[in-house]
């Protein structure tokens, strides 16, 4: 992946302002913890040489004065009084986000890192101990003649030749909601011959209130019917279509699909797209008509790609036989309840089938999920490992390199796909949705209190 990148200089915030942030925003106040004043050349990390480029690099792309969607972190007074809170997000907190930046995929001695992810933001080892070295020193601010110029990651714009850019039909959320929001929208991108596309760029229309998003290939045009006049409809758990397939995951930060090379995901004439909106209200009335580029192809390409959802997506599949031990049930009460797919992958003969991207999916009572492929009887390999699952932080997890150098998967290769669960009061992410009294037993379904085990591998196959 190439990023752009541009020199940021940090601006100080009025202290109205950064009372105001740490406050609401963090749930913490200035007064937790005390500024260093300093007296004498500081021995160890400051913020000028060594904490500034970390925060510059990993979360000003998101937190910076200019985004809508989050609060900024750019100057030594916000970042000193929230320190120890920072790095509890960025270790991984037991508490919602579980981890900032928000690439929740882990690496472990059980799940060795694939090593080819794509707007991988995640602090380094020796980043985490410095900047808890410069904690424990009391945060000073050291010197600014050392301050050290850096770097702050860009989202890309969508380039090259065959880009059309879509709207949906535009919602309005109304003053005194905040309950989630899930609303699919129809769009026609007017294919009268079949089309390839290689390439996603979404522009949000209110960022005070998109969460995040995803784009389904909708072959048969069924959307259409589904939006009716309005070209919207409810959903939650999927588009509500067959045969839909995931095209892009997209939340604010997350650079635009553009496919390996000489690859493109197919859509016949007279299908459609359909755009999953997660709006996260904030009791104000607020407006949105989020919009879409696509890149077409001019000419068919020599590897097909798109995305396969595997496991368990509607009550289809609560007997499932992939379950290793059927039926898929969580009980109420449950904390730490497991459920285990297995299933073995079919690739035709002659296909050289990669590996372009790895998703999962879980509703509200998931709490981990960890995807793997067993090769013959010695070969493991981890594809996607989230410890702490977080519905309201859900990504693509996109993999870089050339062809030869994504994964390859084999006809034969067996997906295992470990959920579990907690369906009880500890279970905060639940308990913003349903009440105590309210819980129940939970089956496998699309809406809000069912549940889903699903892995989502992006594949490309050389026609």
């Amino acid at each position: 992946m190439t990023l752009g990148a541009r020199v940021k200089k940090i601006i100080a915030v009025t202290a109205a302002a950064l009372g105001f942030l740490t406050l609401v925003s963090c749930g913490a106040s200035k007064d937790d913890t005390s500024t260093n004043v300093e007296t004498s050349t500081p021995e160890g990390p400051t913020w000028y040489s060594d904490i500034q480029p970390i925060i510059g690099v990993h979360c000003q792309g998101c937190h910076s004065e200019t985004a809508e969607f989050t609060f900024p972190l750019t100057d030594y007074e916000t970042i000193s009084s929230l320190a120890p809170v920072l790095l509890d997000k960025m270790e991984g907190s037991s508490e919602p986000p579980y981890l900032m930046p928000p690439f929740a995929h882990v690496s472990s001695d059980e799940c060795e890192d694939l090593g080819l992810w794509r707007d991988d933001l995640r602090l380094s080892e020796d980043q985490l101990t410095l900047f808890g070295e410069w904690i424990d020193a009391g945060t000073p601010e050291g010197d600014p003649s050392t301050e050290v110029e850096f770097m702050i990651p860009e989202v890309d714009k969508l380039e090259g030749e065959g880009i059309v850019r879509y709207s949906t039909s535009g919602a309005t959320i109304e003053a005194g909601v905040y309950e989630d929001q899930y609303i699919c929208f129809s769009v026609d991108p007017e294919l009268d011959e079949d089309g390839w596309f290689d390439g996603i760029e979404i522009h949000p229309g209110n960022n005070n209130i998109v969460h995040h998003l995803v784009v389904f290939t909708d072959p048969e045009g069924e959307s259409e019917a589904l939006g009716g006049e309005s070209g919207s409809y409810p959903c939650f758990g999927g588009a509500k279509i067959s045969n839909s397939s995931i095209a892009y995951v997209w939340a604010p930060g997350t650079q635009p699909l553009s496919l390996v090379e000489d690859s493109g995901t197919h859509l016949k004439a007279g299908g459609r797209l359909v755009v999953q909106m997660h709006y996260h209200p904030n009791g104000s009335e607020e407006k949105d008509q989020t919009e879409l580029s696509i890149r077409w192809l001019t000419q068919t390409p020599s590897r097909w790609a798109g995305m396969f959802i595997y496991g368990a997506v509607d009550e289809s599949h609560t007997d499932s036989n992939h379950w290793v031990d059927p039926p898929f049930m969580v009980p109420e009460g449950a904390t730490e309840h497991t459920e285990v797919w297995e299933e073995v992958l079919v690739i035709p003969d002659g296909f050289d089938a990669r590996l372009w991207g790895i998703g999962a999916h879980m509703h509200l009572a998931g709490t981990g999920i960890n995807i793997r492929i067993e090769r013959g009887d010695d070969e493991e390999i981890c594809l996607n490992n989230i410890p702490a699952w977080d519905f309201e932080w859900q990504q693509s997890y996109l993999l870089e390199g050339t062809y030869e150098e994504l994964p390859r998967v084999y006809d034969g290769d067996k997906l295992i796909i470990t959920c579990t669960y907690n369906n009880s009061p500890s279970n905060p992410k639940l308990m913003d949705y349903v009440d105590e009294d309210s819980l129940a037993d939970i089956v496998v379904g699309e809406e809000y209190f069912d549940e889903m085990c699903t892995a989502i591998l992006g594949v490309a196959l050389k026609l």
